[in-house]
């Protein structure tokens, strides 16, 4: 789920780095390693995530708990992608990710909840 949100911010269509950058940069004077998405950034944190957020449950599936923290991560993608980046860059309606947000992140949280709250 996460590669193919990547995929769609990176590559197809692409182009999240720079629309997060010019949403979030107060103005356009700085290097570009300041940027708030900048390859460093965007690299540590897509490693971070798919390692430790979403292997862990994987590695141990009996540990219900582990799997909250890809919930609640693709549910704030929703956010940052849906509602807090199109505002900043003029209420579009589109980000690169939200097609992933939508048809994976939210639908697998949906689901997650209805799963949890169901079996106790």
């Amino acid at each position: 789920m996460i590669w193919w949100h990547q995929f769609e911010e990176y590559r197809l269509p692409g182009g999240e780095a720079a629309i997060t950058n010019l949403a979030m940069q107060p103005s356009d004077e700085g290097p570009s390693d300041r940027y708030p998405l900048n390859q460093n950034n965007a690299m540590l944190i897509n490693i971070l995530a798919s390692l430790i957020f979403y292997f862990l449950p994987v590695f141990f599936p009996n540990v219900l708990w582990l799997s909250f923290a890809p919930v609640v991560f693709g549910l704030l993608q929703f956010v940052g992608h849906a509602i807090i980046t199109p505002k900043k860059i003029g209420n579009r309606f589109y980000s690169p990710g939200l097609g992933a947000v939508i048809l994976g992140h939210v639908l697998i949280a949906c689901y997650w909840f209805y799963y949890t709250i169901t079996k106790g």
